[in-house]
C-alpha cells in the first residue's frame, strides 16, 4: 500500500511540475499575444496543409483571431464552472463559434482546399477520439490495477 501511495505522489508531483511549466509559459505575454500567436501558428498549418495564398493566410489568420478571442474566456469559465446547464450553454456557445469560423473560411476557400479542409477536421476529429478512447483505457487499467493490489 505504501509503494501505492508513493507512486501516487510521484505521479501527482510531476503533474503539477508539469503544470506549472505551462503557466510559466504564458507568464508575462498579455492575453492578445497569445491569440495572435495561436492565430498565426494556426494559420502557418492551414498554409502548409491547404496550400493558402497570401491573401488567404491573411484572412485565415483574422477568423482564427477572432474565434479564439471568443472562445478563450469562454474556456476559462468552463474550467471554473460545475453548473451543468452553465457547462451546456457554454459548449454551445463555442460550437457556434467554430461554425462560424468553418463558414469564414469557406467563403475564401477552392473547392480543392474545401476537401482538404473537410478532411483534415475529420482527422482531428478522430485523433482526439482516439485520445479519448486510450484515455479511458488508462484511467480503466489504472482502477483495475489498485483494485488487485487491494484484495
Amino acid at each position: 500500500m505504501k509503494k501505492v501511495a508513493f507512486i501516487l505522489l510521484l505521479i501527482l508531483g510531476g503533474l503539477n511540475f508539469i503544470n506549472a511549466q505551462e503557466s510559466n509559459r504564458n507568464a508575462g505575454q498579455n492575453p492578445q499575444a497569445i491569440v495572435a500567436n495561436k492565430a498565426r501558428n494556426e494559420a502557418l498549418k492551414a498554409q502548409e496543409k491547404l496550400g493558402l495564398s497570401r491573401e488567404q493566410f491573411a484572412k485565415w489568420y483574422q477568423s482564427a483571431f477572432k474565434r479564439i478571442s471568443a472562445i478563450q474566456p469562454l474556456r476559462e469559465e468552463l474550467k471554473n464552472t460545475n453548473d451543468n446547464t452553465k457547462v451546456k450553454g457554454i459548449r454551445e456557445q463555442i460550437k457556434e463559434n467554430r461554425i462560424k469560423f468553418d463558414q469564414e473560411v469557406n467563403t475564401f476557400l477552392t473547392d480543392d482546399q474545401k476537401s482538404k479542409w473537410a478532411a483534415w477536421k475529420e482527422e482531428r476529429k478522430n485523433q482526439q477520439r482516439q485520445f479519448s478512447k486510450d484515455k479511458k483505457a488508462k484511467l480503466v487499467e489504472s482502477e483495475e490495477e489498485v483494485l488487485d493490489f487491494e484484495e
